[in-house]
């Protein structure tokens, strides 16, 4: 099991995770086009694979940690760290 797991997050980190956790799907729901973070990122990602990226991630710290920065950092961030794996 994972020690971040939100299952072992208190109610007051629970509620902020998710809340930015809803906040980076809905903003990524909501693109049009992905292509401008795709030539950022070096990569070449669809819309579902980052949605389903960001719905399976079980971290609460992760998404406690990107609080207060921009959803457009966030899925560059994630790009990059998917293109690695």
């Amino acid at each position: 099991m994972q020690e971040n797991s939100f299952e072992f997050a208190t109610a007051k980190q629970y509620k902020l995770a998710i809340s930015v956790k809803e906040r980076i799907i809905c903003d990524i729901e909501n693109m049009k086009d992905i292509n401008e973070f795709n030539q950022l990122a070096n990569t070449n990602f669809d819309k579902e694979e980052l949605l389903y990226f960001f719905k399976v991630k079980n971290d609460f710290k992760y998404f406690i940690n990107q609080n207060n920065i921009s959803t457009n950092s966030i899925i560059v961030s994630a790009m990059m760290k998917l293109k690695r794996n």
